[in-house]
């Protein structure tokens, strides 16, 4: 039988990946993208699985699928945003091309 005792005091403490401002803004990269992406799927009708209703629904109600249209576009920036902060968690900020480490 083996016990290894490791003194916690001794212990490398891995420094966070994103500090300050740049926290906020990848929690805001986070949030902000997905209710986007929720507010455009909650705008637009899902339910409809024929074709021809889902036409005749958006020609009937043009403002709320461009807002829907609207909230997917804006959200997609975000959500590129969001991916390259979750590569950088992943990989420890050495992203290929980045010369900032």
């Amino acid at each position: 039988m083996t016990i290894i005792v490791e003194d916690p005091s001794a212990a490398r403490r891995q420094a966070p990946v994103f500090t300050g401002r740049v926290r906020w803004a990848a929690a805001a990269l986070v949030t902000v993208g997905a209710a986007l992406q929720a507010a455009e799927f909650l705008l637009e009708p899902g339910g409809n699985a024929e074709t021809t209703k889902r036409i005749a629904w958006w020609l009937a109600h043009p403002d709320r699928i461009a807002w829907s249209k609207g909230a997917g576009m804006l959200a997609v920036p975000f959500l590129l945003g969001q991916f390259r902060g979750d590569v950088r968690l992943r990989y420890g900020c050495s992203v290929a091309g980045d010369s900032r480490g």
